[in-house]
């Protein structure tokens, strides 16, 4: 089971935000739950290049405003690999010049 969390407020256009899928279960594709997740890849669904760690961790920063799909797929040593997507919507920038 994939497993990410987002913070409570993700904040403006331009301000970074960390993902984490910490909680993701690594007895994906009928492995053991003993094998581990070796590779966590972030599709951050605003057109700019994939994110792909090994760490559980990810920052990205949304230039614009708008809905956004972010899609994980995590990889076990194994070789079985899982997928899922969250949407959510990330702010104009309030500030004021």
């Amino acid at each position: 089971m994939i497993h990410y969390g987002f913070p409570v407020t993700l904040g403006a256009a331009g301000v970074a935000v960390t993902f984490d899928a910490g909680k993701s279960l690594s007895g994906i594709g009928g492995a053991s739950t003993n094998t581990a997740i070796t590779q966590y890849v972030w599709n951050w669904g605003d057109g700019t290049p994939n994110t792909s760690t090994g760490n559980t961790t990810a920052s990205h920063t949304f230039t614009t405003a708008g809905d956004r799909t972010v899609t994980l797929t995590v990889t076990n040593t194994a070789e079985h690999s899982h997928s899922t997507s969250q949407t959510y919507r990330i702010a104009g920038n309030t500030l004021d010049v």
